[in-house]
């Protein structure tokens, strides 16, 4: 029950700044990127919902998959610390369906920062679509990133 109300003012807050956010730019979101496997996924797949149904377009959800959350779940897949890890938060996720219904309003892709993510996320969600878990590299574009000759920190903070 408290969950639940929790729930439901993460999903008041997000909606109320999505809306204000497209007012301001004058443009409609076209991509959600939720961070963890968790509530933040269910709150803005559940938001995205009711955006569809007030007749905006459609949003396509993605996830960016941390590595505490996988630990968590395979702590309760495994149930080897029964007292440190119940069964809880995998059972509520798998009960929102929220990586089982990529076709329809569920998260279409996840994003993960290491190939061995994206076997445990596989495992813990076997219904997700392996082609739809990205593994991106991570790094600095060192050609985006890169010294500027003559910049200084007391040049910059003088601006």
């Amino acid at each position: 029950e408290d969950v639940s109300a929790y729930l439901k003012r993460l999903e008041d807050a997000v909606h109320k700044q999505m809306e204000q956010a497209e007012q301001r730019e004058g443009t409609n979101f076209s991509l959600a990127i939720a961070h963890h496997t968790f509530f933040n996924t269910v709150v803005l797949r559940n938001v995205l919902k009711r955006r569809k149904e007030e007749g905006k377009p459609k949003t396509v959800l993605t996830c960016f998959v941390h590595g505490t959350a996988l630990k968590m779940y395979e702590h309760e897949k495994k149930q080897q610390l029964p007292q440190e890890f119940p069964l809880r938060f995998l059972p509520f996720m798998e009960k929102e369906k929220i990586f089982d219904s990529y076709d329809r309003d569920g998260v279409q892709l996840c994003f993960v920062v290491s190939r061995p993510q994206v076997e445990t996320f596989l495992n813990i969600f076997p219904s997700f679509p392996k082609e739809r878990v990205i593994f991106l590299e991570t790094g600095i574009n060192q050609l985006v990133f890169h010294e500027i000759e003559g910049c200084t920190i007391e040049n910059t903070l003088s601006e």
